[in-house]
């Protein structure tokens, strides 16, 4: 019963170490900024887009602590809003947010668009003094007759 425990844990290791080799690799040689477009070379299909024609971009970082979620939910997603108002979603993967605004911050500039900083989900802060509460009220009895 150790024993496949322990190959387990070898297996998810390799598994993340391997996830962030690859999103390395794809973030470092995957953009490629020319002078009227842009493509996205880990992409596929339709990954070049031209500068003119972008409305928007958003990017969404995830950086709640949480125990239940993958590695999926983690990656850093940029939301591209096409003028004929069509939305493309790129994952660029396992990075830090650092490297996500940096990509964003470069394609809002060539693009002309207004620069927002990634939204996602955070860990809340927590307060210095408790919040006040009600203090119990006392329960009156009725009594009918």
């Amino acid at each position: 019963m150790v024993s496949l425990t322990v190959i387990f844990a070898i297996i998810e290791i390799a598994a993340i170490v391997i996830a962030v080799l690859t999103t390395k690799e794809t973030v470092k040689n995957g953009l490629l900024l020319r002078a009227t477009d842009f493509e996205f070379t880990g992409m596929d299909k339709d990954n070049v887009y031209a500068y003119n024609q972008i409305k928007d971009i958003t990017g969404y970082k995830d950086e709640a602590p949480s125990l239940v979620k993958n590695f999926i939910d983690r990656h850093a997603v940029l939301t591209l809003t096409l003028t004929d108002d069509t939305t493309v979603l790129l994952d660029l993967g396992l990075c830090q947010k650092r490297t996500l605004e940096a990509v964003q911050k470069a394609l809002c500039e060539r693009c002309g668009v207004d620069y927002q900083p990634p939204s996602g989900a955070r860990r809340k802060k927590q307060k210095n003094s408790p919040t006040p509460q009600k203090p119990p009220q006392p329960q009156t009895s009725r009594t009918t007759r």
